[in-house]
Formats: structure tokens, sequence, C-alpha cells
């Protein structure tokens, strides 16, 4: 909008008294010499040249004139060229300093640094309380063994143990030292009594001998004349021991047995071997008796039933069935335990005083009757067993 036109917009409601506005106008520009009359603006005739050197400008204008000049805002023009950057100015001063802005969020983590050197040693904390037990680890290898400890005291001897069962009888370890041998007052002739090995018996109907002695594999090998045998005179033989048994209180003879092995094809016309008691029986002024068991006169069990030849079988003297006989007359008003009425070894206690005790010897014996082939074994007293071996006698425990 031009000049003209927003002085027009202006003036049309009413007369615009330009008079003063050209007086001011005039008399600021050194006087004028014609006044602009409201007709002439009215008419629209009034022009840059009605106005003194064209030189009308705004600031000329009243205050209220001014302002009644301003019009509508026009349209925002284009925007110019942006111009050129002007020189850098000075750097202000600097301002103080705002406050504190919020901590941003952290950062991503940066990679690790190198290792630091190791700080100095700290002082050990205080002692945690133990923890409960793991599990046990793998048993490590076996280390070295170790010194032996010192010996600890005896223990407490713990009880007996059951007696086990008797085992074989072992081997000699020497000749036999145990006196036992021929009792030469007691022998007549020239028997023979020997230590040898076996014999072994058969059993009824075998070929084989595989029947073996009591104890071990030896006994005692006997052959004694008789007189129904070869020879010109009946013989007699002690085998026996003198030492072992004096003073043995006959009483206390509780066990008293052996076995013989009869080499013959019959007994018919032999006599067996026999167990004597040379003693002091204490009875009737006698001081020397012989005590005589008769195994051809004994019953069973203590002679075996039925008897058999070319094997091993046990006479027992105190079994029932036992018969002795005493070679001194032990009671004068009887005739009981004398070699024709022969007696258990009972009744010949009863007839010995309370002192009578062996004296002599204890011996294996064959009278002056029939002959005898064979051999003995095992002759037990008591507690005691005597074996007779190769080697010689050997005590055992029964």
């Amino acid at each position: 909008m031009t000049l003209r036109d927003r002085i027009l917009k202006v003036v049309r409601p009413r007369t615009l008294v330009l008079g003063a506005v050209v007086a001011g106008t005039a008399a600021a520009s050194a006087g004028a010499a014609t006044v602009i009359t409201g007709a002439q603006v009215r008419d629209g005739s009034l022009t840059g040249a009605d106005i003194r050197d064209r030189s009308l400008s705004v600031r000329e204008l009243s205050t209220s004139t001014r302002d009644a000049l301003h019009g509508d805002a026009g349209a925002t023009g284009a925007t110019g060229a942006t111009g050129a950057t002007g020189a850098r100015g000075a750097t202000g001063a600097t301002g103080a300093t705002g406050r504190r802005g919020a901590t941003g969020r952290a950062g991503a983590q940066g990679e690790a640094g190198a290792q630091g050197e190791a700080g100095a040693q700290g002082e050990a904390g205080a002692q945690g309380e133990t923890g409960s037990q793991g599990p046990a680890g793998p048993q490590g290898e076996t280390g070295p063994e170790g010194p032996a400890g010192a010996q600890g005291a005896t223990g407490a001897t713990g009880a007996t143990g059951a007696q086990g069962a008797k085992g074989d009888p072992g081997d000699p370890a020497s000749l036999s030292r145990l006196p036992w041998g021929v009792i030469g007052r007691n022998t007549i002739g020239s028997p023979s009594a020997y230590f040898r090995v076996g014999p072994w018996g058969r059993t009824a109907g075998a070929y084989a001998a595989t029947v073996a002695p009591p104890l071990g594999d030896g006994s005692l090998g006997l052959h004694v004349e008789g007189v129904n045998g070869t020879g010109s005179s009946a013989e007699k033989l002690a085998f026996g021991d003198e030492t072992t048994f004096a003073d043995l209180p006959v009483r206390s003879i509780a066990a008293l047995s052996y076995w013989v092995y009869a080499a013959e094809d019959v007994f018919t016309g032999h006599s067996l071997p026999t167990l004597s008691i040379e003693a002091n029986p204490d009875a009737n002024g006698a001081t020397y008796t012989t005590l005589v068991y008769l195994p051809d006169g004994s019953a069973a069990p203590s002679a075996p039933s039925p008897r058999s030849v070319g094997t091993w079988q046990k006479y027992d003297t105190q079994a029932a069935g036992n018969r002795w006989h005493s070679t001194a007359d032990l009671d004068p008003n009887t005739t009981l335990c004398q070699i024709a009425n022969p007696c258990q070894f009972s009744d010949l206690v009863a007839q010995m005083g309370a002192n009578a005790r062996v004296s002599f010897s204890l011996a294996v014996t064959k009278g002056r009757d029939n002959e005898f082939t064979g051999a003995v074994d095992a002759v037990r007293v008591n507690d005691a067993v005597y074996d007779f071996e190769p080697e010689g006698v050997f005590a055992r425990h029964a």
C-alpha cells in the first residue's frame, strides 16, 4: 500500500486539516508559499509535488497522525538471501557457573585396564567361624610308610578258646629218649622185640593191607617162641619202662590199654602178649607181686569181639569183662585173683593195701606158653599214650 493510499484511508471519514501539517512541515522546511487545503486532499489531487521538495516523511507527521497511519500488517515478504558471515567478535567474559545439571545415565562399561601392581600385603583379618565340613575328596595315593610307632602296652589275655580237633601225629624229630626197652631180668631165651614200620592190616576179603597202626606208621614188632614152636624151649619177653611209673599208686590207674596185631593165620596154638605191672601190694605180708592182664581170658568189651588175626585190635584192661591175676597170694581167705581163678582189676585193688604201688616196671610181656608173632602199639597209661615208631617210643597226650 502506498503512502497516499494510507493517508486516504485515514482522512476519508473526516477532514484532514493539513494546514497544521503543512504548517508544521513548512516551518520545518524554512517556510511554505502555499497552504494545502482539505479540498485538495479530498479530490485526490495531493501529490508529491504539492509537498516541498517531496520530502514529507512519517517523522514529520504528528504523533497522533503517525498512529493513525498504521495500517494492517502486510504479508511477510520472502526471506532475503543470507548475508555473508561477519567476522568473529571478541570472546565475551566467562559467565557465572550455572547450577549442576542432573547426573546423566551411566555410560557403557569401558574395557578393563591393565593389571596394576600388587599392593602391599594387608594385615590378616580375624579368623572366621569354621564352616561346615565339605564332602570327602577322592582318596589320594598312598604315601610312603612312616616309621614304626612305639610298642603299645600288652593287652589283657583273652579267654582260652575251645580245644581244636586232634591233629595227626608229627614225624619224630629224633631218636626216642624215653626209657623203654627189654627188661633183661624178666626175659628168657632169645625173643625178638624191635621197632618197625607197620604192619598194615587187612579188612575182610581184601588183598591190600591198608589198615594202618593206631598211631603213626610204626610199632613194636615181637617174636617169642613157645612150647608149640620150632625152638627147643619156651621163651619169655618183657619190654617196658623201669623208671617212669615207679611209686605210682595202683589205685590211681584209671586207664590202661594197648593194641595188638596178631600175624598168625589162626589164634589156635598161639597166645597174645599182655601188660604186666610189678608192684608192692602192701597186702598179706607180701612186698612183691606181678599183676598180669589176660587178653586171651577176657571178654568184650575188654577184649574185641570177634577177635581177628591180620589186623589191629584194641584191648582195654579196665573195661568190663577184663581178667587179671596176681603172682602173689593177696588174700589167704580166697583163691580169687590167683592164676587158677582170675578176677577183675577192681578185685585186685580191693585185695591190696592202701599203700600198694608200682615198684620196678610196667611192661609189655609174653609168658612161657604158646608162640606169638606180631606187633604191639599205643600203650595207654592214664593220660599218656606211648607210640612205638621206627625211631623209638614217643609219649602222646591221650
